[in-house]
C-alpha cells in the first residue's frame, strides 16, 4: 500500500502562517550565496518569516480574514495564495 507523502521538509506544500510552501530550489541558493545567509538563517527565514506573515502582516487567520473584510489589499492577497 502506498502512502501519500507531501514532502520531506516542513516548507514543502502550501502557504501556510509563517511557511513559504514549495520553493523554486534557486531561492536556497539565493539566500546562502546571494545574501550571505548561514544554512540556519536560510531556514529560519523560510519557516518562519515567510507565508502569510510576509505577505499580509500576520499569520493569524483572524487578523488576516478581518482585515480582507475590510478590504487590505495584502490581506485580500494573502488569502489568494493561501487558497
Amino acid at each position: 500500500m502506498h502512502r501519500h507523502v507531501d514532502g520531506l521538509h516542513p516548507t514543502s506544500g502550501r502557504v501556510m502562517g509563517t511557511r513559504s510552501g514549495d520553493l523554486d530550489p534557486g531561492v536556497h541558493t539565493y539566500l546562502l550565496g546571494g545574501e550571505n545567509m548561514s544554512v540556519s538563517q536560510a531556514q529560519e527565514v523560510v519557516t518562519q518569516n515567510c507565508g502569510l506573515l510576509a505577505l499580509t502582516g500576520s499569520s493569524d487567520f483572524r487578523d488576516i480574514t478581518s482585515l480582507a473584510k475590510g478590504g487590505d489589499e495584502r490581506a485580500l492577497l494573502g488569502l489568494e495564495v493561501w487558497a
